[in-house]
């Protein structure tokens, strides 16, 4: 994951009491003594503090990086955060067994799913008996594991207006422009497609397979299809 915030953040929190001094003489008069401040005073102390943090925030931002561990789905804060502007995770640096701390299985595709190779579309049948085989990646072509798995699982089969793809209802897939779960997808969701193309979503079923195909690929990132006439980015 990625997390955004100031790198120095403590030291701005320290402002200069200069502007809360100003406005108690402005009211009350010189020389003061004691001082209570109400809730419109200190709204305007408030929003000054907040405006010089805002105007300090866009030049100090910063990445922070956490390494996710399987089955563990939520992580503290870094002793430095005070607040998060951002997080994502990025696919090519990412594994899928990281994020989602499950068995591969549970992210997989159905029989007769297609990918795309140096010769063109191979089926996952196909690459599973060959050796060294490499699948294209929006990184260039690289070498995946494939795996079968002999099991009756719930599926989801995604029905866009020129292709379908089926794949279990946890699978990232790219959905307008992120990764989202294939059972976030909706009607009139765009997948993202090989040549850049953006398929509408026309339908969605639940369904059911009997063994699915798992693949592995170094950048996290390939192409998927289950007819062949678009191949949508997954993860």
């Amino acid at each position: 994951m990625a997390i955004l915030g100031p790198s120095e953040l403590p030291l701005v929190l320290k402002v200069d009491s200069d502007p809360l001094k100003a406005l108690a003489i402005h009211e009350f008069g010189h020389p003061v003594v004691l001082v209570e401040l109400m809730e419109p005073q200190f709204e305007i102390v408030l929003r000054r503090i907040g405006d010089f943090i805002a105007e300090y925030f866009p030049l100090q931002g910063r990445f922070a990086f956490i390494q996710t561990q399987p089955l563990v789905a939520e992580y503290p804060l870094p002793d430095d955060a005070y607040w998060i502007q951002n997080i994502s995770w990025d696919p090519a640096t990412t594994r899928i067994d990281d994020i989602f701390g499950a068995e591969s299985f549970l992210f997989s595709f159905g029989p007769g799913t297609k990918l795309f190779n140096y010769n063109g579309e191979i089926s996952c049948e196909d690459l599973s008996k060959k050796e060294n085989q490499k699948i294209k990646t929006p990184y260039g072509f690289r070498k995946v594991g494939i795996r079968w798995n002999k099991r009756k699982q719930p599926a989801i089969k995604i029905f866009t207006d020129n292709d379908s793809l089926t794949c279990t209802p946890n699978h990232p897939i790219k959905i307008n422009g992120n990764y989202s779960i294939a059972s976030d997808c909706k009607i009139g969701d765009n997948l993202e497609a090989m040549n850049g193309n953006k398929c509408k979503v026309i339908n969605i079923e639940e369904t059911n397979i009997e063994g699915s195909w798992s693949i592995k690929s170094p950048v996290g990132c390939y192409y998927a299809s289950s007819n062949g006439n678009e191949y949508y980015m997954v993860h």
